[in-house]
Parts: structure tokens; C-alpha cells; sequence
């Protein structure tokens, strides 16, 4: 898939730094780059395109005083792209790498 539309969700800024810089020089379009559930929500119900791709960190603001999860994001995109938008979700715990859900 080339130029794709593509989301970031992620409270790591330099995840989502690497990312936007490794696609943008791949040709993709970064339409959303949050750091927060309700900046993701936010930024979703906002966007007049669509979105193809969606990388969304599974324990996004967890260790916030939210605690909430990239599952409200997930819900968020299906709700407005139906499946017309691709998720990826992965999650890193103490070195493992497992994807967790699926909406």
C-alpha cells in the first residue's frame, strides 16, 4: 500500500517520532499523531478523510490518570471507518511483544 492515510497513537513521543519520520520518507500521509486517549478521540471525530492505517498502542494511557486503553481508540475508529481503516495494535510487556484485542 502506497500513501496511505495513516494514524499514530501513542504516548511514547519518540515511537510516534520514528514513526511519522519512517513513513512520511516511505510517501504516507501521518493524519493523526496523539499522545492521548481523549487527544486521539479528539482528533478522530475531527478528521474529514479517512484513514487506512491505524498503529495503536494497546496500553496507551494506562499509566495515566485516565486508565483507559488503545480499546476506546479502536472503538472510535470502527465507529466512524467501519472496517474501511486497518488497526494494529501491539503492545510491549517487560521485552515481549504480543497483540492483544481486536474490535
Amino acid at each position: 500500500m502506497q500513501d496511505a492515510n495513516v494514524g499514530i497513537f501513542d504516548d511514547l513521543e519518540i515511537f510516534r517520532r520514528i514513526t511519522r519520520l519512517t513513513l512520511g520518507h516511505l510517501g504516507h500521509h501521518i493524519l493523526i499523531d496523539a499522545g492521548t486517549v481523549p487527544d486521539s478521540i479528539e482528533a478522530i471525530k475531527a478528521l474529514e478523510s479517512s484513514l487506512d492505517v491505524a498503529l495503536v498502542d494497546g496500553n496507551l494511557d494506562l499509566r495515566s490518570e485516565n486508565m483507559s486503553d488503545g480499546k476506546e481508540i479502536a472503538r472510535a475508529l470502527r465507529e466512524k471507518f467501519g472496517d474501511t481503516v486497518q488497526i494494529v495494535s501491539v503492545q510491549t510487556v517487560i521485552g515481549r511483544c504480543f497483540t492483544s484485542w481486536s474490535v
